[in-house]
């Protein structure tokens, strides 16, 4: 895919979509061999995808698949979705070598991929390290550059750092902020995409919830002065988020100011909404993601307004409980994911039909927009329903943006082109890298 979610050609190299957007074609590379030396083709795809439906949510729109060739497939979807084919780039279109599984069985091809990339798989220690080697046999003539990639697990960001300081690592994949700062001062290169937009979704649809307020929402977005605190926690990778989108995504208003830092404005509209004297209420923060610190400073900007917001922090189970049951008298502490293509994550994370989020208000119209901008076909219309809906959501306050965490990825002045963050945190090229002297 290219950086806004839509497809481009790869191991398909065209496709089509029928008139009625229930049929899609795709035409697949031919001469593709799997690690194995088997065959890359259509009934190979097909049991691919069905394997992954039994999982993915994602792919069970397609409702059957027909083999017109050995080389072209045709998948018959329920409903035409754009986010189909973006998926399909992603984890869900990883495609398995059938005689493998065939060969070996479903437990041991669980650890051992047998794909067509240009690398193959030669070891493998679970917490330690993948160790793969060059595929002669890849379809990219002269490709890949590298004779191997060695990935290692490093839990310590400390010795992570040193490690890449002493030449012992090349790379440094969701480096530690803190640490890339420092390795950037010394000269390494840091490249990042704009992840998880970090917020707040405040308890909106019970009616007796103070956040049934769209005043108290507003004072609460107003109250916090989330340049400050990106500033002194992001290390200089954080942005500051005034909407519901980052803003290298296609659903992002820059025209839009929302809610900047403005506490003499909170006040007042606590005190319209019949909280003169503020009122206590809980902010719920995820045990396994989202920073301590930061959160301590969201409080102490609510304090200031009179808002007096108790951290809880739940076990694991416990919060995804009162995710997917609803919480009540409280700001929920969430990561929406930032997918190229918005359209899906709008809909896979934020329409009132998500399993995520249930005690969020969406506004009326909000999920209308969001299903448009999935269904649509134009990039334009996409990217303008997009946009509408980010900026319904934001207007109406339905979630508190705090700021985007970026995936850093550092790296040393010999490496070149790997595409690192060119699309998502997920995906590189390693065809392509190659390192200088």
């Amino acid at each position: 895919m290219d950086q806004n979610g839509f497809p481009r050609p790869f191991l398909v190299t065209k496709w089509e979509i029928s008139p009625d957007g229930k049929a899609i074609t795709l035409h697949l590379r031919k001469g593709v061999k799997f690690h194995d030396g088997s065959d890359f083709n259509a009934e190979v795809v097909k049991y691919d995808i069905e394997a992954a439906q039994k999982t993915k949510v994602s792919l069970r729109v397609i409702e059957s698949m027909d083999i017109l060739d050995p080389y072209t497939l045709r998948l018959n979807v329920s409903e035409y979705s754009n986010g189909l084919l973006f998926v399909l780039s992603q984890s869900e279109g990883l495609v398995f070598s059938k005689k493998a599984v065939e060969e070996h069985g479903l437990d041991w091809a669980k650890a051992n991929p047998v794909g067509t990339g240009p690398f193959k798989l030669v070891d493998f220690k679970r917490d330690a390290y993948v160790k793969f080697e060059k595929f002669d046999g890849y379809w990219d003539e002269g490709k890949p550059y590298l004779d191997k990639l060695e990935l290692l697990a490093v839990a310590d960001p400390m010795t992570a750092s040193a490690m890449m300081q002493a030449g012992e690592a090349n790379i440094w994949f969701r480096a530690d902020a803190r640490y890339a700062r420092d390795l950037v001062q010394r000269g390494f290169k840091a490249v990042q995409m704009l992840a998880g937009l970090h917020g707040l979704a405040p308890d909106g649809k019970n009616p007796d919830s103070p956040f049934a307020d769209k005043r108290v929402r507003q004072a609460v977005e107003y109250a916090i002065d989330r340049e400050a605190i990106a500033e002194a926690l992001g290390y200089g990778f954080w942005e500051p988020a005034n909407q519901i989108c980052s803003s290298t995504k296609l659903g992002y208003n820059p025209d839009y100011q929302g809610h900047p830092y403005d506490p003499n404005k909170a006040r007042e509209l606590l005190a319209q909404a019949g909280y003169p004297n503020g009122f206590k209420t809980k902010i719920i923060m995820a045990p396994h993601f989202g920073d301590r610190d930061a959160m301590v400073a969201v409080q102490h900007y609510l304090r200031k307004v009179g808002i007096d917001a108790e951290l809880e922090i739940p076990e694991k189970g416990r919060y995804y409980e009162l995710n997917f049951k609803g919480w009540h008298n409280a700001l929920f502490y969430v990561v929406i994911g930032q997918d190229p293509n918005y359209a899906t994550s709008l809909n896979r994370q934020l329409i009132s039909t998500a399993k995520w989020y249930k005690s969020m208000l969406r506004p009326a119209g909000f999920d209308e927009l969001a299903k448009q901008a999935l269904t649509a076909r134009d990039p334009e219309a996409i990217k303008m329903f997009c946009q509408k809906a980010v900026r319904l959501g934001s207007e109406e306050v339905m979630f508190v943006p705090l700021w985007t965490v970026p995936v850093i990825t550092i790296m040393d002045k010999t490496v070149r082109d790997t595409y690192f963050c060119h699309w998502t945190h997920t995906l590189w090229q390693p065809a392509d890298a190659w390192l200088s002297r």
